[in-house]
């Protein structure tokens, strides 16, 4: 697991011990991560379906792609629509996607890193 202390990034075992000296430098020499969302794929397909709101689309269906940045500190930024057809849909998953917590940052080359992510949000 990754942190940050002081404005460092530190690299945490299972445990939640801090990994240090040799084994460190590989990681940060050898490892480059895509952000994760804590919890996983599961807990973040069932959060956006706990949070959307069928009285905000008419109950239409359909599938909208929103495309957004993931800060340094794992926080989504810009959030924008790069595919969908219905304005009331769009807006929800503009919705829903901004109520999204914090995830787990990128990584790559020893440092945490801005990663650009396209989410898919369907409407069942």
């Amino acid at each position: 697991m990754f942190t940050k202390n002081e404005g460092k990034p530190l690299i945490l075992d299972e445990k939640k011990i801090v990994i240090e000296g040799e084994l460190k430098n590989w990681f940060y020499t050898n490892s480059s991560f895509m952000p994760v969302y804590y919890g996983g794929n599961e807990k973040l397909l069932y959060f956006i379906e706990a949070n959307l709101n069928s009285k905000n689309t008419n109950r239409k269906r359909g599938k909208v792609f929103v495309e957004f940045n993931l800060d340094i500190n794992g926080f989504i930024e810009n959030p924008n629509v790069v595919h969908g057809r219905r304005k009331l849909l769009k807006a929800e998953a503009l919705r829903v996607v901004g109520l999204i917590p914090r995830w787990q940052p990128g990584f790559q080359n020893g440092r945490f890193v801005k990663v650009m992510f396209t989410l898919p949000v369907k409407f069942k």
